[in-house]
């Protein structure tokens, strides 16, 4: 099934139901086999410099008005209203979005709003739901969200995350251009792989996982774990190639089985002490892990039950060879070999600001965590860890 992906055919092939390509090149033949007259660029410019493909892109579209590039970190409504405004007076037959996770998401709001069955205060309200979108091709220009893999999206509405979520809004087809990663600084590119690396732990212990999912996240975990501090440090082009392809796993994984307790933690570190959301996720994925390993009948939440949830959990631990128990360890050094704070102490957080950490919790992914968790439980494991941490240190 992974062959395709590992081939690096410059050619358009078909995996997981989207059209793959290699080279950035190959967005004419995309554009092409998808129908589309005249499609809009969202873009990201300063990656695209980096990566120095501007001649390859010129051709996708030769109107100025079918480009928007302001991207913004974290897009917002009003962003994204601002750009359907320019599809829809360009009269955009489907989008092009060539950036990071942010950038793709923004597209996908995009693709939404141009549809006239959809009204996007209604979506962003919950009031309504989506219809349907226009086509949309993504070139990822980190490896890290999986984005260009998942039928779902954030836009922040008055500073609050707001989740966009169709099958029509998954694009239909990729360009993994791993010039992209080579050109990224290595603390980019390592933050975004572990990201990358953290959904696929995730998603084989998911609730909502299967074997398909299991199988994706198995695979690309593999390979983001063998190449990430190759591709980070060394900007290794073929250690690049294969976190590239990790990651677009990983994105075909959670968008099956979505994330769980480790990502649902990371908002708040993120929110509360301005830490990159892939450092985040990899500061809570290990104690995440020794919880989920205890799991009994009467905490166990997963649809199989605890002895498979177990199983799941040591299959997830596997993809960083490693125990669950260990994985807490296994992740510093694994931090510590990128260059980047291994632990929550090293970047400032205090043992008193865990209380309102743990009540900051995203509930609606904690159900998806095959181990019930309580504010209480999260706050008693990550004073353990934060104990654990200061013994090191003191060690």
């Amino acid at each position: 099934m992974f062959e395709a992906l590992l081939s690096f055919d410059h050619r358009a092939g078909t995996f997981d139901g989207q059209a793959i390509a290699f080279e950035i090149g190959a967005l004419p033949g995309l554009i092409a086999r998808l129908g589309l007259k005249r499609p809009m660029l969202v873009i990201d410019r300063c990656a695209v410099e980096a990566a120095r493909v501007d001649d390859e892109i010129r051709g996708v579209t030769s109107r100025q008005d079918c480009v928007f590039d302001r991207i913004e970190a974290n897009p917002t409504e009003t962003l994204a209203r601002a750009a359907i405004k320019s599809a829809t007076q360009a009269g955009a037959d489907g989008l092009v979005a060539i950036g990071g996770g942010s950038c793709i998401d923004l597209a996908k709001a995009v693709a939404a709003g141009v549809d006239p069955r959809n009204n996007l205060a209604g979506i962003m309200s919950g009031r309504s739901v989506i219809q349907g979108a226009i086509p949309l091709i993504a070139v990822p220009t980190t490896a890290g969200s999986g984005s260009q893999a998942t039928s779902f999206g954030v836009l922040y509405v008055e500073g609050r995350k707001r989740s966009l979520d169709h099958p029509s809004l998954r694009p239909a087809a990729s360009v993994l251009d791993h010039r992209f990663v080579e050109a990224l600084p290595s603390k980019t590119s390592a933050v975004s792989g572990l990201d990358a690396l953290c959904q696929c732990v995730e998603s084989i212990w998911a609730c909502r996982a299967n074997e398909t999912s299991r199988a994706f996240a198995a695979h690309g975990g593999k390979l983001i774990f063998e190449n990430l501090v190759a591709a980070a440090t060394n900007h290794d082009p073929v250690a690049c190639r294969y976190i590239m392809v990790g990651s677009h796993l990983s994105g075909c994984a959670i968008n099956i089985s979505r994330t769980t307790a480790a990502h649902a933690y990371s908002y708040a570190l993120t929110l509360r002490h301005g830490i990159p959301h892939g450092l985040a996720v990899t500061f809570a994925l290990g104690w995440v892990a020794r919880w989920n390993a205890g799991v009994e009948e009467v905490t166990c939440t997963h649809p199989d039950g605890p002895a498979a949830a177990r199983r799941f959990v040591e299959q997830a631990a596997s993809v960083l060879e490693c125990s669950p128990l260990a994985m807490e360890t296994t992740l510093r050094r694994l931090c510590s070999e990128l260059e980047l704070p291994p632990s929550m102490i090293d970047v400032g957080v205090r043992r008193n600001e865990l209380q309102e950490l743990s009540q900051a919790i995203n509930l609606q992914r904690l159900s998806n965590n095959p181990r019930r968790l309580s504010h209480a439980d999260i706050l008693k494991c990550t004073e353990g860890l934060y104990e654990d941490l200061e013994n090191c240190k003191l060690g």
